[in-house]
């Protein structure tokens, strides 16, 4: 080798001669016997890979430089180097070189300004050998090594932030895919740096041997990786016969790592690096397949494995000599590994905001069920009194009453129909006459109120006003139980007064006043707050309900974002003005002649006002 400075750095010219030492315990003086076993290596003979032999390299180099503190540097930090310097090749005199503690394995080499000089170096390596080096002077060689340092703090610090954010999520949610993934990364990301030696005590964590339990170590990241994406993408429910091949994998990588973990040999750790590819090949395909039936997060989990399998491909690249050796190749592996765990952690994220609407979507229809329990109440009980009442009232008015309730039952089955949109959250508004709504509240709670002697008034300011909103949902989740509440908080024989009118030029108010007893603050805060889903008490006659109306029409205004105000005077305080206000307020819709005309041709004059 010839050290020379090109552009302000040492570089390296021809090729070193390579002795391999199967049996390892051969010593320099013995090699120098056999110096016509050396043979030369071209740039894709460089990577030996797992293997318990040791290789002596003896090179030549020529010092043309202006340094001569020169240092060899291993390109890869988990090998192993002792340096001699050959003082005499023919009397094979030589002297071993100091070994310098620093978590790139280098050496120093003592050539001078215009000599020449032999060295031989011996490699080994517990996990895969590689013979690239660097040689340099010690500033420009410390300098690569903190600024690969800097990196891999910084890659360790993206880890960090992604396991701390999904241990705290584990830890609220109690998500089994969250624990999953932990295992994943802790011990991947353990991997990645005991595969770059980072920090340098690394693999004597523990005061264990990580330089043998290292190979079924890594047996044991493909097993949880394989634990974390058989959850993820749930295989076992959706695609069984897959999922029968990844069990039958993992049960490979266990009988892999018991033979690593009883008796290392460097066919087992080539083996399976062959037995992977499988693996790989299997991942992918559950990621393809579940990404094909519709499952979003899956893209983030392809992604990452396309991170993954590109650092593989420019490791590996680099490796045969295809690619020039610089910070990114050298680090391709850690680089996509990252990647990988980042993208891993979002798609997680993902998923779980999924199993979040889902949940939302099912407390949903659930309140659904609530509705058609509360609201089909109300009609049902009209054709149960209509039908008493055939004898008394007569068939003719009884039948059209009968009638009239099932097309109230109409109107809530076609509002169900359309909530089965529910899963987007969308409820088809448009412009709705409060004449048409009026009357459809008067026909459903006329005959409770009378029942009592209660007298339901409806007034409004304006003869054609109409709100944004949609007309069953407002007639009956909304106004309905707001009415039936009155209803059944106002005394005897006294009066409801349901008013319309105008709050500007854009808003539409409707108030509902009873004679009740009236509420306290407290009362009032507690109905009016958005954690309250079930208040139910009895009414000024012992009707009992289901305790679901208001926070119905809450949920209802909430769809045409609409508010809910109450007021309310004590009986306590005031005898002759006591009784509760509930304010109704909407957007205002747009007049339609043509709308009108249709829904005054179906509403009956419930009152002269």
């Amino acid at each position: 080798h010839l050290i020379k400075e090109d552009g302000g750095e040492l570089s390296i010219e021809n090729n070193f001669k390579v002795f391999e030492d199967p049996s390892a315990e051969l010593k320099p003086s013995d090699v120098l016997k056999r110096l016509s076993e050396f043979k030369e290596l071209g740039p894709n003979e460089l990577t030996q890979g797992y293997t318990n032999s040791a290789f002596w390299v003896l090179f030549v180099i020529e010092n043309q430089g202006s340094h001569e503190g020169l240092q060899l540097a291993a390109s890869y930090p988990v090998v192993e180097i002792d340096a001699y310097h050959v003082v005499d090749l023919k009397n094979r005199r030589l002297e071993h070189e100091t070994k310098i503690e620093r978590r790139t394995p280098s050496t120093p080499l003592r050539v001078k300004r215009g000599d020449q000089e032999t060295f031989l170096v011996k490699v080994t390596s517990s996990q895969f050998v590689n013979l690239q080096f660097q040689v340099s002077d010690e500033k420009s060689i410390v300098e690569k090594e903190n600024f690969e340092n800097m990196l891999f703090a910084m890659l360790f610090g993206c880890f960090l932030t992604a396991f701390m954010t999904n241990f705290a999520m584990f830890f609220v949610l109690k998500q089994r895919g969250y624990l999953y993934y932990l295992l994943f990364s802790i011990v991947n990301c353990h991997l990645m740096f005991l595969a770059i030696k980072f920090p340098g005590h690394i693999l004597n964590w523990g005061n264990l041997n990580w330089h043998r339990l290292v190979h079924p170590y890594s047996t044991l990241g493909a097993f949880t990786t394989f634990l974390f994406v058989r959850n993820f993408l749930q295989t076992k429910m959706e695609f069984p016969r897959l999922d029968l091949a990844m069990k039958a994998f993992m049960a490979g990588l266990v009988l892999i790592a018991t033979l690593e973990l009883i008796k290392y040999s460097p066919a087992y750790p080539n083996f399976a690096d062959l037995y992977y590819q499988i693996g790989i090949l299997l991942l992918a395909t559950a990621g393809v397949s579940s990404f094909r039936k519709g499952f979003l997060p899956s893209r983030y989990y392809l992604f990452s494995l396309l991170c993954f399998l590109a650092g593989i491909v420019t490791f590996l690249t680099l490796t045969f000599g295809y690619l020039p050796s610089n910070l990114f190749t050298l680090n391709s592996l850690v680089i996509g590994q990252t990647a990988e765990m980042l993208l891993m952690s979002l798609a997680l994220s993902s998923k779980l905001k999924i199993i979040e609407r889902k949940s939302s979507q099912m407390a949903m229809k659930t309140q659904l069920l609530k509705v058609i329990a509360h609201d089909i109440a109300t009609p049902l009980s009209i054709i149960k009194i209509s039908a008493q009442y055939v004898k008394v009232m007569g068939q003719d008015k009884s039948i059209a009453r009968i009638i009239r309730a099932s097309e109230v039952i109409e109107n809530l089955i076609h509002y169900i129909h359309e909530r089965r949109i529910i899963d987007t959250k969308v409820l088809e508004l448009s412009n709705v006459s409060l004449n048409a709504v009026f009357t459809d509240v008067a026909f459903a709670y006329k005959d409770r109120a009378e029942i009592k002697g209660i007298t339901l008034r409806f007034e409004k300011n304006n003869p054609d006003l109409f709100v944004y909103a949609h007309t069953s949902n407002l007639a009956q989740q909304v106004l309905g139980n707001i009415v039936s509440n009155a209803i059944k908080f106002t005394r005897m024989n006294s009066e409801i007064v349901v008013k319309a009118s105008l709050r500007g030029r854009k808003r539409v108010v409707i108030e509902i006043k009873d004679q009740g007893d009236g509420m306290d603050k407290c009362t009032i805060s507690n109905l009016l707050r958005e954690s309250n889903r079930n208040i139910s008490q009895s009414g000024t006659n012992g009707e009992e309900g289901f305790g679901y109306g208001l926070s119905i029409a809450k949920d209802s205004l909430r769809d045409f974002k609409g508010n809910l105000e109450i007021s309310s005077v004590l009986k306590g305080d005031d005898p002759l003005r006591c009784g509760t206000r509930v304010t109704v307020v909407l957007n205002r819709g747009r007049f339609v002649p043509e709308m009108a005309k249709q829904a005054l041709s179906k509403v009956r004059l419930i009152n002269p006002s």
